[in-house]
C-alpha cells in the first residue's frame, strides 16, 4: 500500500472551506490504494473532531487512526505515567488530557505542567512559566509541530 502524509489547514481546507480540487484528488489518491495520514500541528481540536470535520469536507469516512496532532502524541507519551498534571489550554485539550490522565485544577497541586500554544499569549503565560522555573516541576510540554517538547 502507497502511504502519503499530509497537512490540514492549509493544504487540504482554508478554515471550514475545502480548498478547490481537493476532494476529487484525495477520492482518486483512496482510488489508487493511498494510506492517507492528516497531520497538523494544530492541538486546540481533539481527533474526533478533526475527523468529523474532515468527513463532512471530503464526503468520505475517516478513520481516526490516521489522524496524528500533537495531542495523539502526548496520549502515547504519557500511558503509564503517575502525575498531576495541570493543562493551560482549550477546553478540547483540557477534556482529551482529562480523559487519558490525572488533571487537577489548581497549578500549585501540579507536578507537570501542559501548555497548548495558542493560549501562551497574556499575563498568565507568563505567571505560569515563573511559576515552572521557581518550583522546578517534574516536566512540562509545549504541543507543537507533531511532537512534544520536555523540559525538565
Amino acid at each position: 500500500m502507497k502511504t502519503l502524509a499530509t497537512d490540514l489547514d492549509g493544504t487540504l481546507y482554508l478554515d471550514d472551506v475545502l480548498i478547490k480540487g481537493v476532494e476529487s484528488a484525495y477520492k482518486s489518491l483512496i482510488l489508487d490504494n493511498y494510506k492517507i495520514f492528516h497531520t497538523t500541528n494544530n492541538s486546540s481540536q481533539s481527533t474526533d473532531v478533526l475527523a468529523k470535520k474532515l468527513s463532512n469536507l471530503l464526503n468520505v469516512d475517516i478513520d481516526l487512526s490516521s489522524i496524528v496532532t500533537p495531542l495523539v502524541v502526548l496520549k502515547e507519551y504519557l500511558s503509564n505515567k503517575k502525575l498531576s498534571i495541570f493543562v493551560y489550554g482549550s477546553k478540547d485539550v483540557k477534556d482529551f488530557v482529562s480523559s487519558i490522565s490525572n488533571t487537577v485544577t489548581k497549578l500549585e497541586d501540579s507536578n507537570f505542567i501542559i501548555m497548548n500554544p495558542n493560549m501562551w499569549y497574556g499575563k498568565n503565560s507568563i505567571i505560569i512559566s515563573t511559576n515552572l522555573a521557581r518550583r522546578q516541576l517534574g516536566g512540562f510540554l509545549y504541543l507543537h509541530l507533531l511532537f512534544c517538547f520536555r523540559v525538565n
